[in-house]
């Protein structure tokens, strides 16, 4: 038997930065659930985005970063992902939009549009004993300009 392994990079321009948030039911409805999505590389840090998103899901449940680490190689994305496999997948969807201030009023006063952001996630799901409801639709809010420029960032998985 080889005792050697060949890996193989990813192309550079396919790097990333897979996040892994855990969720878990508040008392008396039981359930996790564990939700994926990629960062291009450059953005190694926790910033806005990731922190709107942790925002919206901590409104019904608690919700923390389980996992930031970067994907280099073939095959490690699914590697990676199998450790957090469950019984069910279900789908979530994250709405993010601006924070409305009188300044971003004032500018859509003068035609300017403003947009959300829907992204869609097949998320690793189990029930609780005690699971009673868990919804799927989720609001989050960031700077409208930071939003603009950083909702291209990430891709929900």
């Amino acid at each position: 038997m080889n005792p050697f392994k060949t890996i193989k990079f990813l192309n550079v321009d396919d790097f990333r930065h897979l996040r892994v948030v855990r969720c878990r039911g508040k008392e008396y409805n039981g359930y996790s659930l564990f939700l994926f999505y990629l960062r291009d590389f450059e953005y190694e840090n926790i910033d806005e985005l990731d922190q709107g998103i942790l925002e919206s899901l901590n409104q019904t449940q608690e919700a923390v970063l389980e996992l930031n680490q970067k994907i280099l190689l073939e095959g490690q994305l699914e590697e990676v992902m199998s450790r957090y496999e469950l019984e069910e997948k279900i789908d979530i969807t994250i709405q993010l939009s601006p924070i409305v201030t009188n300044e971003l009023i004032r500018e859509v006063e003068l035609g300017r549009e403003i947009f959300s952001y829907l992204k869609y996630f097949k998320a690793n799901f189990r029930k609780g004993y005690d699971f009673m409801h868990l919804s799927n639709y989720f609001l989050g809010y960031l700077d409208v300009e930071r939003l603009n420029l950083l909702q291209n960032t990430m891709k929900a998985i």
